[in-house]
């Protein structure tokens, strides 16, 4: 219960801190996105970010929240179909090409858009994301 209550009392909808997301336990807010902490292996964002406890572990956890904030903007520029369709299920999924995840386009484009520093493209890269 105390882990709740501190949710709450931390809940700030414009916050703009990963840090902030990332101490919290069950929600928070980024950037005036709802943010809910799950317990499985991958996070995910539908609108809502879906913040996996083991981002916490990983060796850049901020980049986490932004890459999945990026989603967010790619969301509202496609529409939610186009979003689910080109960019949701193949994500979730893992379908596609070979290549490493986060070198193919619609990952490219999350990681610019919510401003990924530990992750480097080249144009060719940005280009191909764009």
């Amino acid at each position: 219960m105390e882990k709740l209550i501190a949710d709450i009392r931390n809940f700030d909808r414009k916050n703009c801190s990963e840090k902030v997301v990332l101490e919290s336990n069950y929600f928070s807010a980024y950037r005036g996105k709802f943010v809910l902490r799950t317990r499985l292996k991958r996070s995910g964002s539908l609108g809502i970010l879906f913040i996996s406890k083991c981002a916490n572990r990983k060796k850049s956890p901020e980049d986490e929240v932004r890459h999945e904030y990026g989603h967010t903007k790619q969301l509202k520029y496609l529409g939610v179909m186009k979003y689910i369709l080109c960019i949701g299920l193949p994500s979730f999924r893992e379908w596609g090409s070979d290549q490493e995840y986060y070198r193919r386009p619609s990952e490219i484009t999350a990681d610019m858009y919510g401003g990924v520093v530990s992750r480097a493209y080249s144009d060719k890269y940005k280009e191909r994301g764009m």
